[in-house]
């Protein structure tokens, strides 16, 4: 149900928009606010401080890298790659991933350098390792939807500007004028 209100606090019909652009009525029993912000999300975003929107895509991209570490780390450890028998040269047991290391920094970096495809140097995900080779590619156009998205907001943000934001606004002056012979009322929004 849509409810009506004016600035008085007084529950009768009034305008539907203010002149300021702000919307003049609220649905009932839906919080304003989070209804707002959820529906409009990217708008919002986009219309944010620029240390929070950086703030936001340091955050998503470090718990990325940190799930996927994490991922690695449990395929790792179900492979038996951290047994002290596999580790030693001369046995048969090839590790899922070769050169990483069994500390969880190292498998962060693996994460970081399997999304951002920087290049592995000497680590890399063994061919024999069919998990290794799925999550690979799972981690890889996941972190590519990652870099579109984040590529996309940074680049609105900057051709955007602020005073644009603004949702609806109405002009100071409206005009009747007549149009192709009927009379007109017009006026800028």
């Amino acid at each position: 149900m849509i409810s009506f209100f004016n600035s008085k606090d007084l529950w009768q019909p009034d305008r539907l928009v203010c002149k300021s652009g702000r919307v003049d009525f609220f649905i009932r029993h839906k919080p304003v606010v989070w209804s707002r912000t959820c529906a409009d999300w990217y708008s919002n975003l986009i219309s944010a401080k620029w240390i929070s929107v950086l703030s936001l895509i340091v955050a998503i991209f470090i718990l990325s890298w940190t799930f996927f570490a994490f991922v690695w780390y449990v395929i790792a450890f179900y492979n038996g790659d951290f047994i002290a028998d596999h580790l030693r040269p001369n046995t048969n047991h090839r590790p899922c991933l070769v050169n990483v290391g069994n500390s969880f920094l190292a498998f962060f970096l693996f994460s970081l350098e399997t999304q951002h495809t920087i290049g592995y140097g000497y680590r890399h995900v063994n061919d024999e390792c069919k998990t290794g080779v799925i999550l690979l590619m799972i981690q890889s156009a996941g972190g590519a939807l990652i870099t579109i998205y984040v590529g996309g907001i940074v680049f609105n943000k900057l051709a955007r500007p602020r005073q644009r934001m603004t949702v609806l606004t109405f002009s100071e002056r409206a005009v009747v004028a007549p149009r192709d012979g009927k009379l007109c009322f017009m006026f800028k929004v």
